[in-house]
């Protein structure tokens, strides 16, 4: 992968990263640029590595609001599990495709 790339992907992730905290939807950022620069990724590997990249921001979010705030963990944990089932659900569902 050249530098070029590399430099590319670093902006896409910056980029996508401030539209997430500010309204949402970085992967429609994130995801074009890592199809570009990679284009021998399968489409499931590049929504899987955009995912990868889109939990960081919120898990860092969690951390640091939960050092501030007590938080309802007998209702947040159930719906992380939830969560991490419908998403694996909706990676099975892209591979389908």
């Amino acid at each position: 992968m050249a530098w070029l790339d590399w430099g590319v992907l670093m902006a896409a992730a910056t980029a996508a990263g401030w539209v997430d905290a500010v309204v949402g939807g970085g992967g429609l950022i994130l995801l074009p640029a890592i199809l570009i620069t990679m284009p021998q990724l399968s489409p499931q590997m590049a929504l899987a590595t955009n995912k990868l990249t889109a939990t960081n921001g919120p898990a860092a979010a969690v951390f640091t609001f939960s050092r501030k705030v007590a938080l309802q963990w007998r209702l947040m944990v159930p719906a992380g599990v939830l969560a991490a089932v419908f998403a694996g659900l909706g990676a099975a569902a892209v591979s389908l495709i």
